[in-house]
């Protein structure tokens, strides 16, 4: 499989299924074949801020920065905005009831949790990006009677991360 069919399939795993330690395991395969790619630094930088790795996030944007040349304008900016997010961040707000390496579906489908608990992970990991789990537990969360908020919800989720993915597409410069 190609570098960018990789990425994609990543994406996939992280934006949308929720299996964020698949998506992690592609992720490094995906840099150790294109290490000074600016949007997989980013992605990279963003999936260690969510995982609440910010040492490893700045080093990733650092090394994206210095191939910025291959960025849009969006992507340039995309950089410096999650730049920004972390150096005045002291964390996210909204804190799981699980570790953060257990916001996967693969670890919560083995969880018991109550619905106030899933809809802490659904919080916290919508906040971290991870639209895949937030959904899984959005699901685990509701009651059997679906509310037409909990819906709309439902549908922000999915918009929330077909829109993160098709920013991190507009990052590609056209070089």
């Amino acid at each position: 499989m190609k570098t960018w069919e990789l990425f994609e399939k990543a994406n996939r795993l992280w934006f949308f299924e929720g299996q964020t330690r698949q998506a992690v395991d592609l992720y490094r395969q995906v840099l150790h074949t294109s290490p000074d790619d600016p949007v997989i630094l980013f992605q990279w930088a963003r999936v260690m801020w969510s995982r609440e790795q910010p040492e490893d996030a700045r080093r990733a944007l650092q090394k994206a920065q210095a191939h910025s040349s291959l960025l849009s304008s969006h992507g340039a900016e995309s950089i410096k905005m999650l730049e920004k997010s972390i150096q005045q961040s002291g964390g996210f707000k909204r804190k799981p009831p699980i570790p953060i390496e257990a916001l996967d579906v693969s670890q919560l489908q083995q969880k018991t949790l109550s619905s106030d608990d899933w809809m802490r992970v659904a919080d916290a990991a919508q906040e971290r990006g991870m639209y895949g789990v937030a959904l899984y537990a959005f699901e685990q969360g509701k009651g059997s009677v679906v509310s037409f908020d909990e819906e709309r919800e439902h549908n922000e989720l999915i918009k929330d991360a077909k829109s993160a993915l098709a920013s991190l597409h507009a990052m590609r410069g056209s070089n």
